[in-house]
């Protein structure tokens, strides 16, 4: 198994030099813990390794490109999207009223640290949705 991604360093810097557990105090983010979020990240971390991580050498030899017409991107993208979307990694900061997780950008951040150390090619889309929204 690939190690992509140090997860005991994320964590470290997550909980113990960022300290995010403050945020968890405010109204904002009362939804979120310790645990939780540890929980969170190793789900993302275990769906990376599975999927994201082996195409990531297919994606870099064969990228996207604008081809009669259309856009050609590896089919693994419209795969990636529908987990995304499924599991509300589109607009995770957004506010619950408009369909976001209300998710602290520190957690995000680390999210994101695991998704694009397993693959950056795949977390632009999901980025272009969330700027797009």
């Amino acid at each position: 198994m690939a190690e992509f991604v140090d997860m005991n360093n994320l964590r470290f810097l997550l909980h113990e030099v960022f300290e995010a557990e403050q945020l968890f105090s405010l109204p904002r983010y009362q939804d979120y813990d310790k645990e939780g979020v540890d929980i969170l990240l190793d789900s993302v971390k275990d769906y990376a390794q599975q999927s994201m991580y082996p195409v990531f050498k297919a994606m870099d030899e064969n990228p996207a490109r604008f081809e009669n017409g259309k856009m050609i991107v590896h089919p693994f993208v419209g795969e990636f999207m529908k987990y995304a979307g499924a599991n509300n990694f589109i607009g995770p900061t957004f506010d619950a009223e408009v369909g976001g997780m209300q998710m602290p950008f520190l957690v995000h951040a680390a999210l994101s640290n695991i998704t694009q150390s397993a693959n950056n090619a795949l977390p632009g889309y999901t980025a272009l949705t969330d700027g797009s929204a």
